[in-house]
């Protein structure tokens, strides 16, 4: 039954794209408190996690909306970098 209910939003863009940055969310914030729970005593461990998990969400950002000119980020149907504005 949940494969009848994927294929129904497979071609759904915001449902694929909203389910991909929901992962990321979860995984990053499980992994938060798991840092916090087991380095909560170390004073350069935490800071410096958490300012790697801030660059990792702008270059997430920065490469989803605006990225490079690069053959490795064109999208082969479209032809397209990105996500378009339409």
């Amino acid at each position: 039954m949940n494969a009848v209910i994927l294929e129904e939003y497979r071609e759904d863009p915001e449902v694929v794209i909203g389910t991909f940055i929901a992962a990321i969310l979860i995984g990053q914030l499980m992994s938060a408190v798991l840092l916090i729970q087991v380095v909560s005593r170390r004073g350069v461990i935490l800071p410096t996690g958490f300012g790697l998990l801030t660059l990792q969400i702008l270059a997430y950002s920065l490469f989803t909306f605006i990225p490079p000119d690069h053959w490795l980020l064109i999208e082969a149907s479209s032809g397209m970098r990105g996500i378009p504005a339409s």
